[in-house]
């Protein structure tokens, strides 16, 4: 492929990008000369477990990306050649090779050469998260920063996280660190397209848990005003007063993460966690025949880093 080609190629991929709602801009440039055939000189630098001398022959060094994290710098590329290491190499026709990796697994290959530079085929993930911003995230081991991409509303007053993180074309292990309320999760993506979209799910993590114990303890008992009245999630059905006796705490039944399976209020660049219990009730007024029921009330927290959390939404769920 031709400089004219290759500008083409990006346009394109600037494209695709930019309709998968991803900002991004992306050069590749040549920074080495290298007489000669560089495909020997590339595989055997791989073959012998000389990783910088390998990249030094790519064109990755030039690779200028702005408007996502990258995944394709010089640690990312020792990492993941170190996790697929070829042990032998034979050329078949033009730049048609065969590999032997070290695991004893074959693969057939193509090399693609620009000029003198070796091209390494870069894909990039738009990965989304229910909830976020995720804390930290490492490829192949390299911590890499995650900004942020895309912040959509999937429903009212709900948000999906999007992170565009450019790679080598190929699998790669994914680690996210823990959140103030997520837990650490580790997973292996296949870049084996230009781009593709890989749905990260997060869970609550023990510390998650307990914060959302701590936030639930710190508004139950109290009833100021009319604000303990809970209206049914669904939208229909009696109202609720929750019981303000000041009995702390009530048994929490589940916890659940807004986004993943819940859909409710979350703040903007935070989180929220819908926190489910059972309490004491009656039907709002007084008219001497109040009956006191147990009701299931699930109330919504949010989280935003520095701040403490927030009741964003209350309601009751029928009893299963």
């Amino acid at each position: 492929m031709g400089r004219r080609g290759l500008a083409r190629g990006l346009l394109v991929y600037a494209i695709v990008l930019a309709l998968a709602g991803v900002a991004v801009l992306g050069a590749r440039t040549r920074h080495q000369t290298v007489l000669g055939d560089p495909i020997p000189r590339y595989l055997n630098a791989l073959a012998r477990g000389d990783y910088a001398t390998a990249y030094s022959y790519t064109d990755l060094d030039g690779f200028k990306l702005t408007g996502l994290s990258s995944g394709i710098t010089s640690a990312h590329y020792t990492a993941f050649e170190r996790a697929h290491a070829i042990r032998t190499w034979q050329r078949l026709s033009g730049n048609e090779v065969e590999l032997t990796y070290r695991n004893g697994r074959r693969a057939r290959a193509t090399i693609a050469v620009e000029e003198t530079t070796i091209v390494v085929p870069v894909s990039t993930l738009v990965i989304t998260a229910p909830t976020g911003p995720l804390p930290s995230i490492a490829i192949d081991g390299v911590p890499t920063p995650a900004r942020a991409a895309a912040n959509s509303a999937t429903a009212a007053g709900t948000i999906s996280y999007r992170y565009a993180i450019a790679v080598i074309r190929g699998v790669h292990h994914f680690s996210i660190g823990r959140g103030p309320v997520t837990a650490g999760r580790a997973l292996v993506v296949n870049a084996a397209k230009p781009t593709v979209d890989a749905r990260i799910t997060l869970t609550i993590s023990d510390e998650g848990s307990r914060r959302s114990a701590i936030a639930l303890h710190s508004i139950v008992g109290t009833c100021p005003g009319e604000t303990c009245v809970v209206a049914p999630c669904t939208g229909s059905g009696t109202d609720y007063v929750l019981d303000a006796s000041g009995i702390g705490t009530p048994f929490i039944i589940a916890r659940a993460l807004i986004g993943d399976r819940v859909l409710a209020p979350m703040p903007a660049g935070g989180w929220a966690i819908a926190v489910t219990f059972d309490d004491l009730a009656q039907p709002p007024g007084l008219s001497g025949k109040e009956q006191t029921k147990t009701v299931r009330a699930r109330y919504v927290f949010g989280f935003r880093r520095g701040h403490k959390p927030a009741l964003l939404d209350r309601c009751w769920l029928p009893n299963r």
